[in-house]
């Protein structure tokens, strides 16, 4: 697996993997969006030409917020979330980047146990931030990056 930065030419693949990730997913403009505006940085995971999982996140001054991190359902518990996540935080070490926050559904065990395992801890919630179903978020952060 090769963990590199989204380019205009992964699109497609990138809006259809958040089509079958999320019950709620971002429009394939707004993918565009990302990539092309300056402040949003954007990675995949690809294996064999294929993306398999990617995170897009925007950093301000010296904290981040993960946007999105999905992958392929098939691919899932394959250690590629792993991937990911390590990259990111690596990333955001070499910039001096000194906190990550993240929303997550709180029923999305899979996701908490993740980011609970990189050294996310909860520090609030948003009511209703999510639909398709409605659930709340749980806004977890990690500091000393």
């Amino acid at each position: 697996m090769t963990v590199r930065r989204m380019e205009s030419a992964d699109l497609e693949q990138v809006a259809a993997l958040e089509q079958a990730a999320f019950t709620d997913p971002w429009s394939f403009n707004i993918w565009k969006d990302c990539l092309e505006g300056r402040r949003d940085i954007c990675y995949v995971a690809e294996q064999d030409g294929l993306i398999v999982g990617y995170f897009c996140m925007m950093v301000v001054l010296d904290e981040a917020e993960l946007l999105k991190i999905a992958v392929l359902p098939e691919k899932q518990k394959k250690g590629v979330a792993s991937g990911l996540m390590e990259m990111m935080l690596c990333y955001l070490g070499s910039r001096k980047i000194r906190a990550v926050t993240l929303e997550v559904r709180e029923h999305n065990r899979a996701a908490l146990a993740l980011y609970t395992k990189y050294g996310f801890v909860p520090e609030g919630r948003r009511k209703n931030y999510y639909r398709n179903p409605a659930e709340d978020a749980i806004i977890m952060r990690k500091s000393q990056l």
